[in-house]
């Protein structure tokens, strides 16, 4: 995606034509992923996936969970056919090729090396039921697993050498285990609540925005239920077949437990294809109307979906893209006498970060950073704001104002 951003104008066109790029390489992935666990039934869970309003939401975005999809798809397809060739070149192949997007994977989000260690348990498996030789599981396991946890490795020993923070770690997802929000006997079952109600937002028609903070709550009654057929059909799903991503999901799942933070469905969104597939064997005893169902759940989900872009995603992107002639402009008086820039709480968000893009440094949220106010330059604040003590009006544009630090002389921005 830095691609995008060595051109003059703005990357966001070239962004969206990335991202759907992207998308649909997902999409060839998963049809051919589900086409090799369930042929009759692989274009409706295909699509039972691709149109989940998670996925519809996060399609947009610039986050990683996009591209994590696609390569993790993509790498679970490769170390699959791994598994099934019968000849030592053929696994020798797909292993490579596996583990070469395994390390990419793992680049993206560290959590992808996870799938490295599904791979091993899968294989496990192989040998156990003597379908490979050990020696041969062992010979694959390490092609994958030593490139995969060696450029984890790196990465993170790379991040705290140029990290610049106020305390080591805390640039990093490391910083959730070593720094928690919360006593680890307390953290356990918060992290099974919040990875348990984001399973269930997932999959439930509508369900993606109700959430409550506690487990005496119906919707975490509702939430539990719907882990419990997921399971249910994960188990099914297990005894029929040895599959990587099916591996993959309790480490995921547990881990993200002990991370426990509260994301919205975010992290839980690249398990999807597992958990559709797992829903597709959970529903096998309506053999008559298999097929039936999951279509029923797609036109909801697409529902859902559709509701939620023509409803709130297209009136907010049209209400934040009108900004873009104020923000140019507050931007073009900040770079005549560079510093740090603050914005106030009632600032929107997209502002802010527009703003933020813009000038191409940090733009402080007071809401969460109050002492920013002291060290800031610039104010970003409403027109009908007071001013703040310290602080006087430089220049005003429609909704917003802009104000001068008067009180001391802030450390000037690189």
């Amino acid at each position: 995606m830095s691609l995008a951003f060595i051109q003059q104008s703005p990357p966001f066109l070239t962004i969206s034509i990335i991202n759907w790029v992207t998308a649909i390489l997902f999409m060839i992935g998963l049809y051919r992923w589900t086409h090799r666990l369930a042929a009759d039934a692989a274009p409706l869970l295909t699509g039972l996936t691709m149109v989940n309003v998670t996925f519809w939401i996060y399609y947009r975005r610039t986050l990683t969970e996009l591209a994590f999809m696609t390569v993790m798809i993509w790498t679970v397809n490769a170390l699959d056919q791994a598994m099934e060739e019968r000849s030592a070149w053929g696994r020798s192949l797909f292993t490579a090729i596996g583990g070469l997007l395994a390390v990419y994977l793992s680049m993206i989000r560290e959590v992808g090396v996870l799938i490295v260690g599904a791979f091993a348990a899968a294989l496990c498996v192989y040998v156990y039921n003597k379908r490979l030789r050990p020696r041969d599981a062992l010979a694959m396991i390490a092609g994958v697993t030593v490139p995969a946890v060696a450029a984890v490795i790196a990465f993170i020993v790379y991040d705290l050498s140029t990290y610049q923070g106020p305390g080591s770690f805390l640039g990093m997802h490391l910083s959730g285990f070593l720094n928690p929000l919360m006593p680890f006997k307390e953290l356990i079952p918060e992290g099974i609540r919040l990875q348990m109600s984001a399973v269930g937002r997932i999959i439930i028609p509508g369900m993606f925005k109700a959430y409550s903070h506690r487990w005496l709550s119906l919707d975490t009654l509702i939430y539990l239920f719907a882990t419990a057929i997921v399971a249910i059909g994960w188990a099914r799903f297990l005894r029929r077949q040895v599959e990587v991503l099916a591996y993959a999901l309790p480490l995921y799942l547990a881990l993200y437990s002990i991370w426990g933070f509260d994301a919205d469905t975010r992290y839980v969104l690249p398990m999807l294809p597992i958990l559709v597939v797992s829903l597709w064997y959970w529903i096998e005893p309506f053999r008559a109307i298999r097929l039936t169902i999951v279509a029923a759940l797609m036109i909801a989900h697409l529902g859902v979906a559709i509701g939620y872009w023509r409803g709130i995603e297209v009136p907010r992107g049209a209400k934040c893209y009108a900004q873009w002639p104020h923000v140019n402009r507050l931007a073009r008086v900040i770079e005549k006498d560079p510093g740090p820039v603050a914005a106030a709480d009632k600032i929107p968000e997209c502002v802010r970060l527009m703003l933020s893009f813009t000038l191409d440094r940090p733009v402080a949220d007071l809401s969460k950073d109050n002492a920013a106010a002291q060290t800031s330059k610039w104010l970003l604040a409403t027109s009908r704001d007071p001013d703040p003590t310290g602080y006087r009006e430089d220049s005003q544009f429609a909704a917003y104002k802009l104000l001068r630090n008067t009180q001391s002389s802030p450390i000037t921005a690189r």
